[in-house]
C-alpha cells in the first residue's frame, strides 16, 4: 500500500468527518444563517430552522468518497489515480456549483430568500459568505489527487516491498 494513497485516503475521510461537525460554507446575519451541510442547506430565520436538500450536495460526498477509496481498492494501476483525481475535481465543482446555486437563487438584488411554512420571504438582512475549514481540506483533497495523477504516487520516495523474503536479501 503506498502512502501517497493513504494520505490521499485520511484527507478525504478528514473532509467527510469536519464536514459533519461544521459546514463548508456559512452565510450569517442578524437572526438569520445559512450554512451548507452534508444534508443540505440549514437556514435559521428568527429561530426556525428549515433544511433544504439541493441533490448536487450528496454528490460533493460520494465524488469525495470516491476519491479517497478508488486508489485503495484498485491498486495495481495508475488509471486508478486518474479517476481519484477526476473524482476529486468533480466532487470540488459540485460543491462550488452548490455554492453558486444558493448564490443564484437564494438570493435577488441584496435580498435573501428564506423558507416558511407556508412559503419564502425576502429579507433585507446584511449577510457575511465565509468557506469553512473541510472546503479546505477538500482543496487539499484535489491538489494531492491531482499531484498523485502526476507523479504517478511516487513522490515520497517510500517503496513498500511485498514478499518478506527480498526484503531481507
Amino acid at each position: 500500500m503506498r502512502v501517497e494513497a493513504l494520505l490521499q485516503f485520511a484527507l478525504a475521510i478528514a473532509f467527510i468527518v469536519l464536514w459533519v461537525f461544521m459546514p463548508t460554507w456559512l452565510m450569517s446575519g442578524a437572526n438569520y444563517s445559512i450554512s451548507l451541510t452534508p444534508w443540505g442547506y440549514v437556514v435559521r430565520f428568527f429561530g426556525e430552522t428549515y433544511v433544504i436538500p439541493p441533490p448536487t450536495v450528496y454528490a460533493v460526498w460520494i465524488f469525495a468518497i470516491g476519491a479517497g477509496l478508488t486508489p485503495l481498492v484498485w491498486r495495481r494501476s495508475r488509471y486508478s489515480l486518474y479517476l481519484a483525481a477526476l473524482f476529486s475535481v468533480l466532487s470540488l465543482s459540485m460543491l462550488m456549483d452548490t455554492i453558486l446555486f444558493q448564490q443564484r437563487y437564494l438570493q435577488f438584488h441584496g435580498y435573501t430568500i428564506a423558507p416558511t411554512p407556508n412559503g419564502y420571504i425576502y429579507v433585507s438582512l446584511p449577510t457575511m459568505p465565509v468557506l469553512g475549514l473541510p472546503t479546505y481540506v477538500l482543496l487539499a483533497l484535489v491538489i494531492l489527487s491531482i499531484f498523485n495523477m502526476a507523479t504517478r504516487a511516487r513522490w515520497l520516495g517510500t517503496r513498500v516491498i511485498e514478499d518478506p523474503i527480498v526484503a531481507v536479501e
